[in-house]
């Protein structure tokens, strides 16, 4: 034995949940629907839009504890053994976030032009929250919103609140700290996978084009027996 790889897992650190996604919250959205107004006007003794933080031990933390047990169980047995860790969900988390354009505004909530296909429907709620801002016009004040994208899917939710001004027809949002498990876990449903840009020392260049169609069903054959795939060397083939 000559490495151990002690994999990955290491938890972000300021990641939310919100009580909404979770049972409580739940629990009380279908109690409102049962009942009624009765139950819609009562005030909970909580509330199912707040978030609370994650606490999350910082990563030396992790690496202290795992390297003494390593100096005291392994060294002495395999001297020139080779430690690895893959923290790059802990590392990745908060550098990428997610920009939306509102599409349309409706009574309490509004519609962007991205959906939960730009990060894998299952990644996102793994999480149950993350801030949403309107970068348009920002403010301090945490509103009640929901976002919904623009997929026939009923889970195609972004979120239930945002930070700023209610938004308008044309309004740029950020989904704040996406980088792991989300872009790189995007699906094809409905809606192409956006590109990726990146913003490094004051350049800002495109790391990643928009999937195109040809992108999408290169090499699939048509019933005519042709193919979708571009000449050979090109981008499509």
């Amino acid at each position: 034995m000559s490495f151990l790889d002690l994999g990955g897992g290491f938890y972000p650190e300021g990641q939310a949940v919100l009580h909404k996604a979770e049972d409580k919250g739940i629990l009380l959205q279908t109690l409102a629907s049962r009942l009624g107004s009765s139950m819609t006007s009562a005030k909970p003794a909580f509330d199912p839009y707040a978030c609370t933080i994650t606490a999350v031990e910082p990563l030396h933390v992790f690496a202290q504890r795992i390297g003494d047990s390593v100096r005291r169980r392994l060294e002495p047995i395999i001297p020139n053994i080779q430690i690895f860790f893959e923290p790059g969900r802990y590392i990745a988390s908060h550098p990428t976030h997610i920009v939306l354009s509102v599409l349309a505004v409706k009574p309490g909530g509004a519609i962007v032009d991205g959906g939960s296909q730009m990060l894998g429907d299952d990644r996102f709620f793994e999480y149950c929250f993350a801030p949403i801002v309107n970068v348009t016009r920002p403010s301090r004040e945490r509103r009640r919103f929901t976002l919904f994208g623009p997929l026939c899917d009923p889970h195609d939710v972004w979120g239930y609140t945002l930070w700023g001004q209610s938004p308008e027809e044309g309004d740029v949002l950020a989904v704040v700290g996406q980088g792991a498990y989300s872009f790189s876990s995007a699906w094809r449903f409905i809606k192409a996978i956006p590109p990726y840009v990146v913003w490094d020392n004051g350049k800002l260049w495109q790391a990643k084009r928009a999937e195109t169609f040809r992108n999408r069903y290169a090499g699939c054959e048509l019933p005519c027996g042709g193919t979708l795939a571009g000449p050979k060397g090109s981008p499509e083939g």
